[in-house]
């Protein structure tokens, strides 16, 4: 196919427009599938379908390269595979994408507050005020999250002496309170230069009991979002366990190796509870000391620290037992 006939024939921009209006309506992480997606809600909606045979004419196939094409680009996503069977009628076969390739070795996952996020002093302010709301006045401090053993509102609550029947109010109050800060946390310094590092071989991933939202502000005030393959934040469905398996089955653990960076003595016990190397960071929530009883396969002190002990880890092969 000629550089004239691409260049002169098709209004690439008008194509890419289309594909980028089309993702839209669908959410990361991609499926396989997602070229045969595209092609089906085109072919589904009139006003698209009547745009794509515009850009089509009688030789569908060109356009229906560049509509690929787009889709790969804009997805980050690799060839993994090749199907006969779409279900749109408007292609005939089209190229499987994933998230795998030869050059990821690995998959880690961060929690977020206490690892990337600096939010002890608000989630303790915020604590702090809900206990006082509810006539629990109190001076929460650092040593009542050191004292969790789940990292959780309801938790922090019931160390504070919040009776049992006020402790889902208290949870939720403060939950609502810190979901609605007007800015986003301050990121640890040292880590966005170590996401940035880890990005360029391997998948990372984001689980954590916060939002979403908020999650993808601290992210993009950085230029850290292109990083990050998923993010399963409070609200995503399931518990940390389940959202942990989530991300392992979606981007194919690569060669078996996955890791999981965690501030909690809950994050190293989730870690062996899924079969995921745990990797405990000391500049979070909780001490030294209460991270050695959970017994984390590894302990970083500094983010310098942490980059190279999981580039070690991953070029080694070094995993949970």
């Amino acid at each position: 196919m000629d550089t004239e006939f691409y260049d002169d024939t098709i209004d690439t921009e008008e194509i890419e427009d289309l594909v980028v209006e089309v993702l839209r309506t669908y959410k990361a992480p991609w499926s396989k599938d997602i070229i045969d997606k595209v092609f089906l809600t085109i072919e589904k909606d009139p006003n698209k379908l009547q745009r794509y045979k515009m850009f089509a004419g009688e030789d569908p196939a060109v356009t229906n390269q560049w509509i690929g094409k787009y889709v790969k680009e804009y997805t980050g996503l690799k060839v993994v595979g090749h199907s006969n069977e779409p279900k749109s009628s408007l292609i005939k076969s089209f190229s499987l994408l994933g998230y795998g390739g030869p050059f990821l070795q690995a998959i880690i996952v961060f929690d977020f507050d206490g690892v990337l996020a600096d939010t002890l002093d608000e989630m303790l302010r915020i604590a702090g005020r809900v206990a006082a709301e509810l006539g629990y006045a109190c001076q929460p401090s650092p040593a009542d999250l050191d004292a969790l053993e789940r990292m959780e509102f309801r938790e922090l609550g019931r160390q504070l002496g919040i009776p049992g029947d006020l402790v889902d109010e208290f949870a939720l109050r403060s939950f609502e309170l810190f979901a609605s800060l007007p800015s986003p946390p301050k990121i640890f310094p040292g880590m966005k230069a170590v996401v940035l590092e880890l990005a360029r071989a391997n998948h990372l991933a984001i689980v954590t009991g916060n939002t979403s939202r908020i999650v993808e502000r601290l992210l993009n005030e950085h230029g850290l979002a292109a990083s990050f393959d998923m993010i399963l934040g409070s609200d995503a469905p399931g518990v940390r366990a389940e959202k942990l398996k989530k991300i392992v089955s979606t981007l194919g653990e690569p060669d078996g190796k996955a890791y999981l960076v965690g501030d909690a003595v809950s994050d190293v016990r989730v870690a062996v509870e899924t079969g995921i190397t745990s990797i405990a960071v000391t500049w979070g929530h909780q001490s030294e000391a209460h991270l050695r009883q959970a017994n984390p396969n590894f302990l970083a002190h500094t983010p310098q620290e942490l980059l190279l002990l999981l580039n070690r880890a991953v070029d080694n092969g070094i995993q949970a037992d």
